[in-house]
Order: C-alpha cells, then sequence, then structure tokens
C-alpha cells in the first residue's frame, strides 16, 4: 500500500514538474517574441527615417544647394540605411533563436528581403544626386514632390503594416492595402510625368537623366509594394 502510495505521489510530483517546464517554456517564448516585435518597429522606424533623409537631399538639390552639402545629405541617407541592415540582421537572430512558430520563420524572412529594398532604393536615389546632380527644370519640382510626398507615406502605412501583424491584424491589412493604393497612384503620376520630361526643351541626355532620377523614385514605392504583398500573405497564415 505505502508502495503504490509512493509512486502515486512520484506521478503527481512529474506531471507538476511537466506542467512547471511548459510554463517557463511558453513565457521564454512570449519574451522572444516580444522582443521580435519591438525590433520589428525599429526597423520599420528607421526605414522610415532612411526615407525621410531621402526627402531631405532632394528638397536640397531642388534648392541649388553645394555639392559638398549633397554628398553630407547623401552620408546620412547611407549611414541610415546601415542602420537598418543592423537592425536587420538582430531580427534574424530573434528568429533564428525560436521567436515564432516554424512555420511563419520563413515567411518574416522573405518580408525582412522584400522590406530591405524600400531603404535600399532610397539610399540610391540619394547617391545619384550627390553623384550625378541631374538638372531638373522648376517647373517639374512639383511634380516629383507629389510623388516622393506620397511615396513617404506609403513607407509610414508599410511600417505600421509590418508592425501591427502581431498586435492588431485587421490594422495590419489595411495598412498594407494602403501601400497599394498609393503605389498605383504613384505609377499614373510616374506615367504623366514621364511624358513632360520627353516633352521639355533641351537635349536628350538632360531628359534620360531626369528620366532614370524618375525611376528610381518610383522603384521605392514598388519595392513597398512588393513588401506589402508579403505581409498580407502572413496575415492570412496567422489568421488561419
Amino acid at each position: 500500500m505505502f508502495a503504490g502510495l509512493k509512486t502515486a505521489v512520484q506521478g503527481d510530483k512529474d506531471e507538476t514538474h511537466n506542467h512547471a517546464d511548459r510554463e517557463v517554456k511558453n513565457v521564454g517564448m512570449f519574451n522572444k517574441k516580444k522582443h521580435l516585435v519591438q525590433a520589428l518597429e525599429k526597423y520599420a522606424d528607421q526605414a522610415n527615417e532612411t526615407i525621410r533623409l531621402c526627402l531631405d537631399i532632394v528638397n536640397a538639390h531642388f534648392e541649388g544647394r553645394s555639392a559638398v552639402e549633397l554628398e553630407a545629405l547623401a552620408a546620412a541617407v547611407r549611414e541610415s540605411e546601415s542602420c537598418c541592415d543592423t537592425l536587420r540582421r538582430g531580427i534574424e537572430y530573434h528568429l533564428y533563436t525560436g521567436a515564432l512558430l516554424p512555420s511563419l520563420r520563413g515567411d518574416i524572412f522573405n518580408l525582412l528581403e522584400k522590406y530591405d529594398k524600400v531603404p535600399n532604393k532610397a539610399e540610391d536615389v540619394a547617391n545619384f544626386l550627390s553623384l550625378v546632380a541631374p538638372e531638373i527644370p522648376k517647373e517639374l519640382h512639383g511634380d516629383f514632390g507629389e510623388i516622393l510626398g506620397r511615396t513617404h507615406k506609403a513607407a509610414k502605412s508599410l511600417s505600421c503594416a509590418m508592425t501591427s501583424l502581431f498586435k492588431n491584424l485587421k490594422q495590419s491589412i489595411a495598412r498594407a492595402k494602403e501601400v497599394e493604393l498609393a503605389e498605383s497612384t504613384i505609377d499614373k503620376l510616374e506615367r504623366q510625368l514621364t511624358r513632360r520630361i520627353f516633352r521639355l526643351d533641351m537635349d536628350m541626355g538632360g531628359k534620360l537623366l531626369i528620366y532614370e532620377f524618375l525611376k528610381m523614385c518610383c522603384a521605392i514605392s514598388d519595392r513597398a509594394e512588393n513588401a506589402s504583398d508579403r505581409i498580407e500573405i502572413i496575415a492570412v497564415k496567422i489568421r488561419t
């Protein structure tokens, strides 16, 4: 009788220990996920800062600032983009340590790969302006300003879409849709501005440089839309 009682008590202890182990594991997973979300927010903020700095150098170029000033602004964009890379590697580390279920880790890796091309394209714009400094007539400044203003808003919507994935799925999907709508609008503006560029009374070489700059600017929203597409796919997986 005593032997049976001892066995039963031992079994109760094992079950209690197993339950405690599961609780500790769950807490560990929660902390990793919490840190991952915080890291995603930092990355998104830095990506937005890169876009903002890109707008600064565009405005400086339109104002006729010196080559030295443009290079300093371009350097700031490069530094910000480098910070994005560092933060992205930190997020990848969190994923490697099991911050999410295996079924979602690959999707977040793919999302980061797409998202990283947004600040990369902003860096391309900054480098092009500091190195080439194309002559852009004042009559086109407003058109470029509208495109880049919408691009900045799209970048903010993208960051909200990503950081809301694990907090507010409905909001995440809504913000991803905003990115798609913005990119569609920017595409239309790009076509209209392309026509205006090639109707300018200037040499073809100058027109081609402006057109190349236009394509670089619009590529930012293109890459943002690619990232938003990945967010919608992840949202569907989380929901189901």
